[in-house]
């Protein structure tokens, strides 16, 4: 009977998708072969065929044309709502180009981040975890495809209008997907003080090579912020190691941990900085839910008083320019602008860009304003943007 060498096991390749390295093939696999135990010549193997690398053809699901024009006009209205600080306009326009658009599209990974950001800045965790994982859900799923290489190339080169006027979204940056998304599911467990699984998250990004270094230093104290965290919240949310069992290792069967390495974890509990953090940021959660419920009862009132003074006049920028204290407060008004004033384009150019410098969200906040103010102050923003861009086209 004839002996046979042992096959050789190699172990899989781990794929990096967004790596800009070439993907290795595996190695082949070698067939157990006859020993040539009774032959004097060498054994001379036939050329082994070229290996291929075992993948599965992913099937990206399309979009229409008229779905595609769809969710990019939402996406639009949610991002120049998102820059007026309108959250929850931006929200509902995200999530309607979401909905126009079927289930694992390319697409889906920007609008499942913007929308993340979002609720992030309305303190709206969970849903920002979400839709991060959404995102998260899109992109991984690629990366056993056999399309991932070429789909990651067309990102980087920002193809098709990064992914808008083609039916698969080929085009999408998904690297950057990548990092935003798992930043965003980052920020939203620390929100929901989530320590262990926002550290795994900014972990990820910190040891990946291919993120940018701004974003790795970041994950970096992320990482190191969750850790303090866990570390001050006693045994019950780190778990294992200081809790008085025995010491693993070399050390010696069944020994016990000194009685001193615990104690210090009780003694720093209510005194330690990132308690002092954490203080501050249910502070701010705080002041956000005053704010959002403020908003909410004055809505009306700013909307009347709004419609009042743009009513018949929305794309009239002298009109709106001179009658600004109607709906501002006198400190922001400042000197007011007559008709004679705006008669040349030059002085309707400075007196916008006057106007606009005193009403940016940037430049109101608490410390400076009330709720109601930066409410009026966001909506006469908006509509003296379009009111230029009217008088920019027909001059």
């Amino acid at each position: 009977m004839s002996a046979f060498t042992e096959p050789q096991v190699h172990e899989e390749v781990e794929v990096d998708l967004f790596s800009s390295d070439p993907i290795p093939a595996p190695a082949p696999q070698t067939r157990p072969r006859p020993a040539q135990a009774t032959s004097n010549r060498p054994y001379a193997p036939s050329a082994p065929s070229q290996p291929t690398r075992p993948t599965r053809k992913h099937t990206l699901p399309p979009a229409s044309p008229s779905s595609l024009a769809l969710a990019l006009r939402h996406k639009q209205k949610g991002t120049e709502a998102f820059k007026l600080g309108q959250y929850a306009p931006a929200a509902d326009a995200y999530s309607a180009a979401i909905d126009a658009l079927p289930a694992g599209h390319l697409l889906l990974v920007p609008l499942f981040t913007n929308r993340a950001l979002v609720r992030l800045r309305t303190g709206e965790y969970a849903g920002a975890g979400e839709d991060a994982g959404g995102a998260l859900g899109v992109i991984l799923g690629l990366a056993s495809s056999s399309d991932a290489p070429g789909l990651v190339e067309a990102g980087r080169t920002k193809a098709n209008e990064g992914g808008w006027t083609h039916p698969l979204g080929v085009g999408v940056d998904l690297g950057d997907g990548y990092v935003k998304a798992l930043k965003r599911r980052a920020e939203a467990w620390e929100g929901r003080e989530k320590w262990v699984e926002a550290g795994r998250d900014w972990e990820v990004l910190a040891g990946a090579g291919w993120v940018a270094q701004g974003v790795r230093g970041e994950a970096v104290r992320g990482a190191g912020r969750c850790r303090r965290m866990v570390s001050g919240s006693g045994a019950s949310s780190g778990g294992g190691a200081g809790a008085g069992g025995p010491v693993e290792g070399p050390v010696g069967a069944g020994r016990k941990a000194p009685a001193v390495k615990p104690k210090p974890k009780p003694m720093t509990m209510g005194k330690s900085e990132p308690s002092k953090a954490l203080l501050a940021h249910r502070g701010a959660l705080a002041q956000a839910e005053r704010d959002d419920n403020a908003k909410h009862a004055l809505k009306d009132g700013v909307d009347a008083r709004i419609a009042a003074w743009k009513t018949g006049k929305e794309t009239n920028i002298r009109a709106l320019l001179s009658s600004l204290d109607q709906v501002l407060w006198p400190e922001v008004v400042g000197v007011k602008m007559g008709l004679h004033e705006l008669v040349m384009p030059a002085h309707v150019k400075k007196g916008y860009v006057r106007a606009i410098g005193k009403v940016h969200p940037d430049k109101l906040n608490a410390s400076n304003s009330t709720v109601e103010q930066r409410m009026l102050a966001n909506a006469v923003f908006g509509t003296l943007n379009e009111a230029w861009i009217a008088f920019q086209n027909g001059k």
